[in-house]
Formats: structure tokens, sequence, C-alpha cells
């Protein structure tokens, strides 16, 4: 990151899910850096997400689709 506070870009860091830290985060956002970071996997998030992430059965539209899907979770912790 030093290699890029000098120079004229804008600074994006992307990230997968090993990245999902609030400790990087609050460091990237000191840093001025805009970020996407993959949260980490929650199984109670993809049963949620099923129904809709499934491929349909016949041929495959190629125009894009959006599904959106709403629910309402609190952590235990």
């Amino acid at each position: 990151m030093r290699r890029y506070r000098d120079k004229s870009l804008k600074p994006y860091f992307r990230g997968d899910a090993a990245f999902a830290n609030p400790d990087i985060y609050e460091f990237l956002e000191r840093e001025r850096f805009y970020y996407a970071i993959r949260l980490k996997g929650n199984n109670l998030y993809t049963k949620k997400i099923e129904h809709p992430t499934t491929w349909p059965v016949g041929c495959p539209s190629f125009k894009p689709k959006m599904f959106y899907e709403s629910f309402v979770y609190k952590a235990q912790s």
C-alpha cells in the first residue's frame, strides 16, 4: 500500500473472505482506500438465498437477471 500513497490513482482494495476483519476495514478507511471484501460464509445466509440462486431448468436466458431476497438476521454474539 505504501507504493500507492504518492500516486495520483484512486486507491482500491479487493479481498476475499480472509480479509473480512474489522481491523483491516479500519486500516483501509484510515488510509482512505475504497474497498470490497467478501464476507465469510454463513450457512444460514446460504439457505435463505438458495431458492433465488438456483439455476432455472431449460435453456438459460442470455440477459442479466436480478433476484432480491430480504430477511432479518441477528447474530447471537
